[in-house]
This record gives C-alpha cells, sequence and structure tokens, in this order.
C-alpha cells in the first residue's frame, strides 16, 4: 500500500509501539477525562485510543469525563498503583483552562503519586510560565508518569521544564485508514 493509507498505518503503529512499553504487564487501566463535548477530533482521538487499547488486550475498566472525576472512586476501581490513562488532544496547558482537563490532569498527579500514570499524545502549550511552572512540579514529583507528546514544539516546551517526555503520533491515527463513503463532490474543502 502507498498514499495516505499506508501513512495512516504507519503512524498507527508508530503508536502502537509508544504505548506498549508503559501499559505492559497492565490489563485493566482507568480512564480521564472522557471528551463529552462538542468537538469531533476529541471523539476520533477517543475512538482511535479504544482501538488501540484493544490491539493491546488493555481494559478501560473505567471512563470518566472531566466533571465526574472521583478520587475515591478512581482509588477502589486501581488502587494506588494501578493504572491511569489521561486522553488525548490538545488540551494540556493554559489555554483551556475553564474546560477541567487540566485541573483534571493536576489532581490525577497528586491523587495518586504511586500510580502508573500515562499522559496520552498532547500538544503542551502554556501562555503563562507560572502554569507551566506549577505543572512542571506536579510531574517531575510524580513516581511513574509517561508524558506522551504528539509534536515536536510540546517535547521541546516539556524539555524547557524538565519533563521527560515520548513523541507519539496522534491516536487518532488509530482508528487506521478508513474508506471514503462516496467520492467528493467538490476538488476543495
Amino acid at each position: 500500500m502507498s498514499g495516505p493509507g499506508a501513512t495512516t498505518l504507519a503512524l498507527e503503529a508508530e503508536a502502537d509501539r509508544a504505548l506498549a512499553a508503559p501499559l505492559e504487564g497492565h490489563g485493566e487501566v482507568v480512564f480521564v477525562n472522557f471528551p463529552n463535548i462538542d468537538n469531533p477530533g476529541d471523539s476520533a482521538i477517543y475512538a482511535g485510543t479504544m482501538r488501540l487499547l484493544d490491539r493491546l488486550q488493555v481494559e478501560v475498566s473505567l471512563a470518566l469525563e472531566p466533571r465526574a472525576y472521583r478520587r475515591n472512586l478512581i482509588r477502589r476501581v486501581a488502587g494506588e498503583r494501578g493504572t491511569i490513562l489521561i486522553q488525548g488532544g490538545g488540551n494540556l496547558g493554559d489555554l483551556y483552562r475553564k474546560q477541567g482537563q487540566q485541573s483534571v490532569r493536576a489532581k490525577v498527579l497528586r491523587d495518586f503519586p504511586r500510580a502508573r500514570v500515562v499522559q496520552l499524545p498532547q500538544t503542551m502549550y502554556f501562555q503563562e510560565a507560572r502554569w507551566a511552572d506549577r505543572f512542571a512540579a506536579l510531574c517531575k514529583a510524580h513516581e511513574n508518569l509517561t508524558m506522551l507528546l504528539r509534536d515536536q514544539a510540546s517535547i521541546e516546551r516539556a524539555k524547557a521544564l524538565g519533563i521527560p517526555a515520548v513523541a507519539c503520533p496522534d491516536l487518532a491515527f488509530g482508528l487506521g485508514p478508513r474508506e471514503r463513503a462516496k467520492l467528493p463532490e467538490l476538488d476543495v474543502a
């Protein structure tokens, strides 16, 4: 296969490899920041994530949207050293603070310092240094955090903050190549 389908398959395989190591030996996980919002891109990322986890034989025992975050519920399901996945996308930082995903991310790092936490591929961007420094301190204090970032600029930002990060494609590529429902009627979008 060549063309866009081959590229998508290559990115899908790269995402599989990037997630296989931090999830090895963890058949059940808790998933936080389920994207219960009107952004189809976040839904595609979630669907690709679920398909990838299925291939890796990892079961989601509990999935919570940001407003449903409950520390005690997560602790009952995952324990102190379980595995917690945080939804990927483009909201790591202070641009979308009012939506709640960043505050949940911080809560997970604070509430579960010994759990295996995997931040699924994100774009990281902070406008204000104080928010970046606070987040970096949480990351550095955590015992077992895997930070997956989906672009080189985010990796450089993490490096500048002293946060170890691993490159991983956006998990929407986990959906694999998609067949067109019909041929396009126009040659522009």
